[in-house]
């Protein structure tokens, strides 16, 4: 008895085929997941006092929210997951406790930011809508005795960043 003799493609085309095949849907599948994957947006904001706080001297603080169009998702952008990602100067300014045990939220009419020093100092960032949240006030409250209260104007420099680096 002769064995039948093979006819069709080799078992190396049949090969080559089903690796091309295979290699064509691992690209559409790449392809699609990576349209499906939301792009991180983040909104940094650079900010100074437009006027002297009270050691003379104009603060600056810098920050990136995440979720910015999501009024009710909002929220700092973590440097560490345990820190938020800000920037202060001049170095020890009161600025630098905005997000300490705070909290971001939208109002009718601004953006808030505030938190507090483990209870000793109390900062509120009030940015207005109207400005498209780019000017409005900073106040410094002192509830232990330590510092000084504080008040000053505020005008930041915000924009559109893809990269959650300060």
């Amino acid at each position: 008895m002769t064995p039948f003799p093979v006819r069709g493609p080799s078992v190396r085309n049949v090969i080559q085929t089903c690796a091309g095949a295979l290699s064509a849907a691992i690209a559409i599948f790449a392809t699609t997941a990576a349209l499906a994957l939301p792009t991180a947006v983040y909104e940094r904001f650079d900010c100074r006092t437009n006027t002297p706080m009270h050691d003379g001297v104009h603060h600056t603080v810098s920050f990136l929210l995440a979720d910015f169009d999501k009024p009710k998702k909002v929220d700092a952008v973590y440097d560490d997951n345990i820190m938020p990602a800000i920037k202060s100067a001049p170095q020890g300014s009161q600025l630098q406790f905005l997000f300490d045990n705070g909290r971001v939220q939208f109002t009718r009419d601004r953006l808030v930011i505030d938190g507090d020093a483990d209870g000793f100092v109390l900062v509120k960032l009030h940015l207005y809508k109207t400005s498209n949240y780019t000017r409005g006030f900073v106040r410094v409250d002192d509830i232990s005795g330590v510092t000084v209260d504080d008040y000053a104007t505020i005008t930041c420099r915000r924009q559109t960043v893809s990269s959650p680096q300060l």
